[in-house]
């Protein structure tokens, strides 16, 4: 049996979300808090397309051809994203300063970004009366909660030396379930990042230079 894929998405969606901020600052010590609401859609819409062609398939003991395709423009598009909490704390003493913020993502359950109108997909329909575009023609989207942590230090080794250093991750969203759902998925990445950053910065009078690595 051979066979050939070819699905492509292409949307725009107009939402809407509110933010509410909030910093407090003391001596040398400062705190800040902010808070984003899921998103409300307001508008949009997209063109979804499939085109499946399979040769030499064994169905029900008989080989035969299968071809299933669609393409529909001007579909609603809806999009989602999560509430948002953003905190962070800052200290500083002397030559030293000291910073760590966290952050957190809610989850989206899965759902259609778009979804094509009931329409035939499998040609011949005798091979799945059952299957139409509805059901294959489907962008997928959707996202597990997601706690992320930054921590930073400097320690001013002279007046004019600066060293530092800082840790964050980047926790992956993607849901796995996502697999086991038919349609088009937009994203597949799904590994978590670590991120280890030192460096140096030199000042010389107007000018500054900064050097260093990331792991």
């Amino acid at each position: 049996m051979s066979s050939s894929f070819v699905r492509s998405a292409d949307y725009y969606n107009v939402r809407y979300a509110a933010k509410l901020g909030i910093n407090y600052q003391k001596d040398n010590f400062s705190a800040g808090l902010t808070i984003t609401t899921p998103s409300i859609g307001l508008f949009g819409s997209g063109t979804i397309s499939a085109d499946i062609l399979a040769t030499n398939l064994l169905y029900k003991g008989a080989r035969t051809t299968l071809l299933a395709n669609d393409r529909q423009e001007k579909i609603k598009s809806t999009y989602k994203s999560p509430l948002s909490i953003v905190a962070g704390v800052n200290w500083s003493k002397r030559r030293s300063a000291f910073g760590i913020a966290a952050q957190y993502y809610a989850g989206v359950g899965i759902y259609d970004i778009l979804r094509a109108q009931p329409s035939a997909f499998v040609r011949p329909a005798s091979l799945n009366t059952s299957l139409g575009s509805e059901e294959f023609v489907r962008l997928k989207e959707g996202a597990k909660s997601v706690f992320n942590v930054a921590v930073g230090y400097e320690y001013a080794l002279k007046p004019d030396v600066l060293l530092s250093v800082s840790f964050r991750t980047n926790q992956s969203y993607y849901d796995k379930d996502l697999n086991k759902s038919i349609g088009i998925k937009s994203d597949i990445t799904s590994w978590d990042i670590y991120h280890l950053t030192a460096g140096s910065t030199f000042t010389r009078g107007r000018s500054r230079m900064m050097c260093g690595c990331t792991l």
